[in-house]
């Protein structure tokens, strides 16, 4: 039970890599069918809408109509789940939820941000399972810094505390669901990071045209002009051609901009073949980690913003001692002349997995 209808990279890739991690542990894992409904939280309170207006106006001050999309990109997307994902029928109802109690012996809700409070929708929480010993949570995020609205934080402290295996994917978060239920909550990987470079490498495009000359590879969500004049300077530095996946209209102004449609395969693509990567995202970043390639990351959001989402970099950089790749506001692209130590920081990355993976086992009563 997770998100996968939105098309961007990161939803995509983690329910694809959580679902194809079950399927290696001999289980028949199918994805729940459920499109959240924003009018969900009603009965909770009528401030949750002044909390998800603002993600509304913070999304189009931002994003609004330049934000890019094409049919051929949106089929890219559809076709990449359609091709390595099962689903169930559609569930529209609370009783058609209810119903899959006789189809399943366990449920798994995460990853994504499925439980950020900004976007509360109770079903994620698994409210419709009717045993508390089939719920596992694996690796949901709560997204922000804190639960602002009082009425929601109690619902989510209810709804947790049904769950007989409990787990986010920060630090953060698991302090904050530990804060509002007293229970102990594991922290675990994002599922992308569960999967090797050459098992993604079975998920790639191999039809698309990359770059005979070495290149930067840009994935910005955000518009800062100043990353994007750092940007320029590291490729400059370093001797690359930049190409840039178009998140916005106007990213096809930019030179180098990729203009076929790039769904989750093509990213995958670009990103293995990239000498360097340029971005603001989180799932920017694993891949750049899971592919083994020079990076830097840049803060998307300022530290006093109410939706700040930095949070989720900052604890996957710091178990991979890797914060020195975020350049924060004042930072110098010089931070990025020296390469990762990729041995280094994939012996912590792999003790990492197999934790997750262990929590994964146990949860499910798999030796």
């Amino acid at each position: 039970m997770t998100w996968f209808q939105y098309h961007n990279y990161g939803t995509a890739l983690q329910v694809t890599a959580l679902s194809e991690i079950l399927k290696k542990m001999d289980c028949s894992a199918v994805v729940i069918q459920y499109y959240t409904k924003p009018n969900i939280a009603e009965r909770v309170n009528k401030s949750f809408f002044r909390g998800f207006a603002r993600k509304v106006v913070y999304r189009l001050k931002y994003f609004g109509k330049s934000q890019y999309s094409s049919v051929e990109r949106e089929k890219r997307f559809d076709d990449f789940l359609s091709n390595h994902l099962q689903f169930t029928d559609k569930c529209e109802t609370l009783s058609e939820l209810e119903a899959l109690n006789n189809e399943f012996d366990y449920f798994v809700c995460g990853s994504d941000q499925i439980w950020a409070p900004s976007c509360f929708d109770s079903h994620y929480f698994l409210d419709f399972v009717s045993e508390n010993s089939k719920k596992i949570a694996y690796a949901p995020s709560v997204g922000l810094p804190k639960i602002e609205n009082e009425e929601i934080k109690k619902e989510m402290a209810r709804l947790c505390s049904t769950f007989a295996h409990l787990s986010s994917r920060e630090e953060s978060g698991s302090k904050i669901i530990h804060d509002i239920t007293g229970r102990e909550v594991e922290t675990v990987l994002d599922p992308t990071l569960l999967l090797s470079k050459d098992e993604w490498n079975n998920f790639k495009s191999t039809d698309i045209n990359i770059s005979n000359f070495p290149y930067l590879l840009v994935y910005m969500l955000g518009q800062n002009k100043k990353q994007w004049k750092m940007i320029h300077k590291t490729a400059s530095k370093l001797g690359l051609e930049i190409r840039v996946i178009p998140v916005f209209r106007k990213d096809f102004m930019r030179k180098g901009c990729i203009k076929y449609p790039v769904g989750p395969a093509e990213f995958l693509s670009l990103i293995s073949s990239a000498s360097f990567v340029c971005t603001d995202s989180f799932h920017g970043m694993v891949f750049s980690v899971n592919y083994g390639k020079q990076f830097a990351v840049f803060e998307r959001f300022l530290p006093d913003d109410p939706i700040n989402q930095n949070s989720r970099i900052y604890n996957l950089a710091e178990k991979l001692d890797l914060k020195n790749r975020i350049l924060a506001k004042d930072s110098n692209i010089n931070i990025i002349s020296s390469d990762i130590d990729y041995d280094r920081v994939h012996f912590k990355l792999n003790s990492l997995i197999k934790e997750s993976l262990k929590y994964l086992r146990e949860s499910l009563h798999i030796e």
